[in-house]
């Protein structure tokens, strides 16, 4: 009962997702050798708020550009649901945000290229 509860949920989210995602402007963060796209998906954006300093001293001010990082969570689940134990589905997000990363740290540079471009 759990299960086919969980999975007509997946369906309804699967529907909704590619909805969610063109109007939230998102963007994947990479594609690997075999085809699959990054678990992240990002949106470059400007910070609009006041100064703020972190904890590690950085500091970002009004009109900074920002990565917002965004799980995709549908497939996600979709692919847990292959695993039963808690370790094994540890594991398997661990994998998939340590293969994801360098795709968000490229994205990253690259958006600052594209930037460093258009003002020149």
């Amino acid at each position: 009962m759990k299960d086919k509860a969980m999975q007509w949920l997946l369906s309804a989210w699967g529907v909704i997702d590619p909805i969610y995602y063109a109007c939230s402007r998102l963007e994947y963060a990479g594609e690997a050798a075999d085809g699959r796209r990054s678990i992240f998906r990002v949106r470059p954006l400007q910070y609009k708020g006041e100064t703020i300093r972190l904890s590690d001293g950085t500091t970002i001010a009004a009109n900074d550009w920002l990565l917002k990082i965004h799980l995709h969570n549908v497939r996600l689940l979709r692919e847990l649901m292959q695993y039963r134990s808690d370790i094994q589905k540890g594991r398997y997000i661990f994998e998939q945000v340590k293969t994801g990363l360098p795709y968000v740290a490229y994205h990253l540079y690259d958006v600052k290229q594209r930037m460093r471009t258009a003002r020149i």
